[in-house]
């Protein structure tokens, strides 16, 4: 004897499906969210770092900071450094204006 199932349990089934689904697609965009802030704090931090290696540069070598810009890239490019890590390695004076600006 084979038993039918009830349109009211399909309807419960069905119900259960749908709020598991709303669930899955709700932690997804959490998750989304998550990772898109991570991501926007992390490019103002190294916003940031640049910024502020550009202003040290420019007055401890007295250059203008679009000089100082120039100089900070053009070092990460010659030596495939990132620009991120060169305005690092500024700020903690791994790197000086001297390596930096030649007159």
């Amino acid at each position: 004897m084979k038993s039918r199932i009830s349109d009211s349990d399909i309807a419960v089934g069905q119900a259960m499906a749908d709020v598991a689904t709303i669930g899955l697609l709700h932690q997804r965009n959490t998750n989304e969210q998550t990772i898109l802030s991570e991501q926007l704090q992390t490019a103002l931090h190294r916003r940031i770092l640049v910024e502020q290696a550009k202003g040290a540069l420019a007055a401890l070598a007295n250059v203008s900071v679009a000089e100082a810009f120039t100089a900070l890239r053009a070092h990460a490019r010659s030596n495939n450094m990132t620009l991120t890590d060169v305005a690092a390695a500024v700020i903690d004076g791994t790197i000086t204006k001297d390596i930096l600006v030649t007159a």
